[in-house]
């Protein structure tokens, strides 16, 4: 489970909604969120991988780069903070991403990642 905090920052293309969440290890990482939708019910988010605190991910276009897509979870706490957490079951996390593929977007869906963002498959 990861608590977050969202955040708006302006790039050089505009604005963009910034997921700071913190992992069980205490560790901060950034997202930048893509897209939010709700399936029976469920939220979920969308998510492409910043970087931690300490190690920020490489920019487009800089050695290193590679776009780590994230598809978690969104529950709200008792006081409504939205709560995001990893897809655990391979069933659901397919499901959710079967309906992102219905939506245009400029990469492959194949690479979400349902593993942590930085982990090997």
């Amino acid at each position: 489970m990861m608590m977050a905090q969202d955040m708006t920052e302006q790039n050089g293309q505009g604005m963009v909604e910034v997921v700071e969440t913190t992992d069980e290890n205490g560790v901060v990482h950034y997202f930048e969120r893509i897209d939010e939708m709700e399936i029976d019910g469920q939220a979920y988010a969308l998510l492409l991988y910043q970087g931690t605190e300490e190690d920020e991910a490489p920019e487009e276009g800089e050695e290193g780069y590679d776009e780590e897509f994230v598809l978690m979870k969104v529950i709200k706490d008792a006081d409504g903070t939205p709560v995001y957490e990893y897809i655990e079951d391979e069933e659901e996390f397919n499901r959710v991403a079967a309906e992102l593929e219905k939506k245009d977007y400029d990469f492959d869906i194949d690479e979400i990642l349902l593993d942590e963002p930085g982990s090997q498959n």
